[in-house]
């Protein structure tokens, strides 16, 4: 590639094999092309003997350049790590003393449970005294309530024999009130019975009294008319009319 930048600074024309080198056949037929010019071959052989000077020379600027570049970087790194522990050592102390004050609280909390338990405990033996105490109440109570309902079974037992005695006889002396009741009702009502017999009876003697003088007014009023006297005379059964011997039968 000197040759060639070399060729061209020269204004000389480089063969056209050299145009391409990719590959190791490239570079050699470029070789061969170059070796057929003393001038091509010239320069050619010279960059190919100071190669190694070249080489060096050109690369202790890049090295020094790469090491610069190097230490900066390492340097930027150390700072970056430095600035990184420096960050994690104040958050280090700052969690270490967020974490003492915590178990300072934590201390007091558990202070503050034992406090809660120990007046738990308390309150659980005098609650169960009370129980206790309640319990036998219960009990004492219970056998009082036993003994008090067996007492008023009792009484209500008597209480429900009395009444029903006196039910008993209440419903005796009702039910012969009612005999007694019913006895006067039905001499009450044939008496009644015979009175209303009787008032028909006379109602219709009544009635057929009325129909007999309202036949007989109607007679005479037809009678009267032609002369025919109107003596007569009513008999006892209300069956007959008598004009002047005659009898009319109603």
């Amino acid at each position: 590639m000197l040759t060639l930048c070399e060729l061209l600074s020269a204004k000389i024309n480089a063969p056209s094999e050299c145009n391409i080198l990719n590959t190791h056949q490239q570079v050699v037929q470029c070789t061969q092309q170059l070796s057929l010019s003393p001038q091509t071959w010239t320069t050619y052989s010279g960059y190919f003997r100071d190669i190694v000077l070249i080489c060096f020379a050109i690369k202790y600027p890049m090295e020094k350049e790469i090491l610069e570049k190097l230490h900066e970087n390492i340097t930027l790194n150390q700072v970056k790590n430095f600035n990184i522990l420096s960050s994690q050592q104040r958050y280090l102390i700052q969690w270490r003393e967020e974490e003492f004050k915590r178990l300072d609280k934590l201390k007091e909390s558990q202070l503050d449970i034992f406090e809660h338990v120990e007046k738990t405990n308390m309150y659980y033996q005098r609650m169960a005294h009370q129980v206790e105490l309640l319990f036998e109440t219960l009990v004492l109570l219970q056998n009082q309530t036993e003994l008090s309902i067996l007492q008023y079974n009792d009484m209500v037992s008597r209480h429900v024999e009395q009444v029903q005695m006196f039910l008993q006889d209440s419903f005796l002396y009702q039910a012969m009130k009612i005999d007694e009741t019913l006895d006067s009702l039905l001499t009450k009502s044939n008496t009644l019975n015979q009175h209303v017999e009787r008032t028909l009876l006379l109602q219709e003697q009544t009635v057929e009294s009325w129909n007999l003088l309202t036949k007989v007014k109607r007679t005479y009023r037809c009678m009267e008319p032609i002369g025919i006297s109107h003596e007569y005379r009513l008999s006892s059964d209300h069956e007959s009319i008598t004009f002047r011997g005659k009898v009319i039968t109603t």
